[in-house]
């Protein structure tokens, strides 16, 4: 039981602290975000380059 008491009282604890990053794990994580935005921007232009061409069902 006292041991049921000091988890929970942990617990309790950790629920109330906010929850915060490193901020070289923030910096790795804009930085991905980041290059997926690029790589999602490349993606629509390619595609809109590829656009007036048909799809070649053959390849």
């Amino acid at each position: 039981m006292k041991r049921m008491a000091e988890l929970e009282e942990k617990m309790t604890t950790m629920n109330h602290q906010p929850a915060t990053m490193p901020p070289e794990k923030e910096e790795m994580l804009n930085a991905t975000i980041s290059r997926a935005d690029v790589l999602e921007k490349q993606l629509m232009d390619t595609k809109k380059v590829l656009s007036p061409f048909p799809s070649d069902a053959s390849c």
